[in-house]
């Protein structure tokens, strides 16, 4: 999960994954 979150700070075009962890937590 940690390597999602930092996929989405470097990518912010990916705000699905971001999307994803808001539901997981």
């Amino acid at each position: 999960m940690k390597v999602v979150g930092l996929i989405t700070e470097y990518n912010p075009f990916h705000l699905g994954h971001k999307y994803h962890l808001e539901r997981a937590k």
